[in-house]
């Protein structure tokens, strides 16, 4: 319906039930994986039943809303270096799905319930598994111990890139410089596969089919593996440089921006974030922070708070599905700029559909749906 928006954790623990149920009324929300880890993380806290309280709260905010599970990006990468497109057009990159055929011919995916949201149900409960408990441990002590400042003193070639830096700009024009050269792209790509822990038999792959296709710069070769580095390269030289900060927690808020390319919108409180994502995203991309987020949504809130269900009524022949005019609204501006104009004519014509034909267009897809279950099952 709206725009897809990638919140941090910062966004999400700043927003209420009641917000975060208005947030999905004017968009889709991307749900990476690393929002996951951090909210399991706060499991391994020594404050033992707070820090359940605390897990199960924050999960609860998930399962009360719709959302999507993107794709771990280090997979997105991996299929990206071994030569799989990947689409970077603002969209969620949802793993798995089933090709179902209805008895017309006509073919759709069927999407079961993810294991991100089992899991989230379950830790809404306070039902932690083992399992949960050590990795909650083991993904804190790697969020802890993780040190900017050592890679990029015993790394000699950030020094010959970093020399003429004196702004994040720079250090953002700096990485696309290096990174597009293409005397550096068998570099780039030793990188990017050594990232994410690529096996040797996958490496050998990688540079062959580089080979093949006569050694192509990363960005006809891999657009996302470019996206990554770029990002990488501008955070390490900035902190290099003293233009971030070098907390070792900033490699966890780092890898939020590896999901940029699936999202319109990206929402923060954090500093690291805030300075960093402007440099990365595209010309139809917003970012805002959490706080402006959360006073655009209780305003919106607040516009609703008096309707009557004649007035809601009133309103969707007025105004359909898109947000109300108020005045400086974050997300009105964004709607008149990414979605299609309001079209009362549209909403009447929805209202008016008899439900016995909605029923009848969508059997077909169900029974097909039921079909397989069955199949599998058998």
């Amino acid at each position: 319906m709206g725009p897809v928006v990638l919140l941090d954790k910062s966004t999400y623990q700043c927003l209420s039930s009641d917000e975060l149920l208005c947030l999905e009324r004017y968009y889709f929300l991307n749900l990476p994986p690393i929002l996951l880890y951090e909210i399991i993380t706060d499991l391994s806290k020594k404050s033992g039943r707070d820090s359940e309280e605390v897990t199960s709260r924050l999960a609860a905010k998930f399962t009360q809303m719709s959302s999507y599970a993107n794709d771990e990006y280090r997979i997105v990468l991996r299929l990206s270096l071994l030569g799989r497109p990947v689409p970077m057009t603002r969209q969620v990159l949802i793993a798995g799905g089933e090709k179902i055929k209805d008895e017309e011919g006509k073919v759709g995916i069927f999407l079961d319930e993810p294991p991100e949201f089992k899991a989230l149900r379950e830790w809404e409960n306070k039902n932690f598994s083992e399992f949960d408990r050590i990795f909650a441990t083991a993904f804190r002590k790697y969020k802890d111990s993780f040190d900017f400042e050592l890679i990029t003193k015993k790394d000699s070639d950030f020094k010959k890139i970093w020399s003429e830096v004196n702004s994040l700009e720079d250090a953002h024009d700096s990485a696309v410089l290096h990174i597009d050269n293409k005397e550096n792209t068998a570099q780039m790509l030793e990188w990017a596969m050594s990232s994410i822990n690529l096996s040797s038999l996958e490496k050998s792959a990688v540079r062959k089919l580089w080979s093949v296709k006569g050694k192509p710069n990363l960005s006809d070769f891999s657009p996302y593996a470019r996206f990554c580095m770029i990002a990488s390269l501008t955070a390490f030289i900035g902190i290099s440089k003293g233009l971030l900060g070098s907390r070792s927690s900033n490699m966890i808020d780092l890898e939020y921006l590896y999901y940029l390319p699936f999202c319109s919108i990206f929402s923060s409180n954090d500093k690291f974030q805030l300075q960093l994502a402007p440099l990365l995203i595209g010309d139809d991309q917003y970012i805002v922070s959490g706080d402006v987020l959360k006073d655009d949504l209780a305003k919106i809130i607040t516009y609703f708070s008096g309707f009557t269900k004649e007035d809601h009524v009133a309103y969707r022949k007025h105004r359909g599905s898109h947000p109300p005019e108020i005045a400086d609204s974050f997300t009105l501006s964004v709607w008149e700029t990414l979605c299609s104009p309001v079209d009362p004519e549209a909403e009447e014509r929805l209202q008016n559909t008899p439900h016995d034909e909605i029923l009848k267009k969508i059997k077909p897809i169900l029974e097909a749906i039921k079909k397989q279950e069955q199949n599998r099952g058998n």
